[in-house]
């Protein structure tokens, strides 16, 4: 019985665990998240859906927590470029459409100032991970990402 409570409460706990370090809190303070799906994988996102907070992004921290990312959410598909200024976390992009679709994954390095544009102009959203994430994870272009608990 005490076994099948931890399991049930061990989610709960991982999924709170995306708050940012004060050092982070600092210069790109902590959003919101909300659980999602990924896969099978189950994750725990910031959302990035307005001008300012796409501009700053994941800038200025030194971690994130694993199976946390953020999300960036546009107002209209199109192509969709990314670069790493100010950013000094290792991170894999993951372009998706309007319908949840994950259309390409790309390795980013910390501090890269050069763009990796999506090659599809169909891009709703971008899910940023800690780099390796989408491979251990099982997670490849084909997959679905779908928004839990959110209105």
């Amino acid at each position: 019985m005490k076994s099948c409570f931890l399991l049930l409460i061990l989610p709960f706990f991982l999924l709170c665990s995306c708050n940012n370090s004060s050092e982070n809190r600092d210069k790109n303070p902590r959003r919101d998240s909300i659980p999602a799906k990924i896969g099978n994988a189950l994750i725990q996102v910031e959302i990035a859906d307005t001008l300012e907070l796409r501009r700053l992004g994941l800038m200025y921290r030194k971690e994130l927590p694993h199976n946390c990312g953020m999300l960036f959410k546009f107002d209209q598909v199109s192509k969709q470029s990314f670069w790493m200024k100010n950013t000094f976390i290792p991170l894999d992009i993951g372009y998706i459409d309007s319908s949840g679709t994950l259309l390409e994954i790309y390795p980013m390095r910390p501090l890269d100032n050069r763009s990796t544009e999506s090659l599809s102009d169909q891009i709703a959203m971008v899910l940023e991970m800690n780099q390796g994430w989408f491979r251990e994870n099982k997670v490849s272009v084909g997959s679905r990402l779908f928004l839990l608990n959110h209105e």
